[in-house]
């Protein structure tokens, strides 16, 4: 195997490692567009809850599109995860606070990863393009 041979064997692992990374970064990507679809809704149902009354009945979500109707007891009082399987109570304001905040950094999170996977993206695009030349100058004919 000549020099030429080796070089576009390198670019091509490259580009496979590369693809794969990049696939890997859009999965995160999209568990972090949930994960802000999921906060939206919390905050949402957060301030919804202001306007029932203490007794009201509610449907209690259990996943998978089951329900409970419970009586709401406390609409005040809310129990927050904090990570690390961790829950605090806190005050229903202070709840929306700390999820808004949740969600701006989830938010700046995820900007820098689309700004990595588009400079990840660019970086695959020059080397498939190299590797494309090479392999023209290795097999000038196209005989593959």
């Amino acid at each position: 195997m000549d020099d030429q041979q080796k070089q576009l064997q390198g670019m091509l692992l490259q580009l496979e490692s590369g693809k794969r990374r990049l696939e890997g970064l859009g999965q995160q990507n999209q568990m972090m567009q949930q994960a802000q679809q999921e906060i939206e809704a919390t905050i949402k149902a957060l301030e919804e809850l202001e306007k029932i009354k203490e007794g009201a009945e509610v449907l209690v979500p259990l996943g998978a599109g089951s329900y409970v109707k419970a009586q709401l007891k406390e609409k005040e009082e809310i129990i927050v995860g904090v990570g690390a399987g961790v829950s605090i109570e806190k005050k229903r304001l202070e709840a929306i606070s700390a999820l808004n905040s949740r969600q701006k950094q989830l938010s700046e999170k995820q900007q820098k990863m689309q700004q990595t996977m588009q400079q990840l993206s660019t970086q695959l695009n020059a080397l498939n393009a190299q590797a494309e030349k090479l392999m023209q100058q290795i097999n000038p004919e196209g005989e593959r």
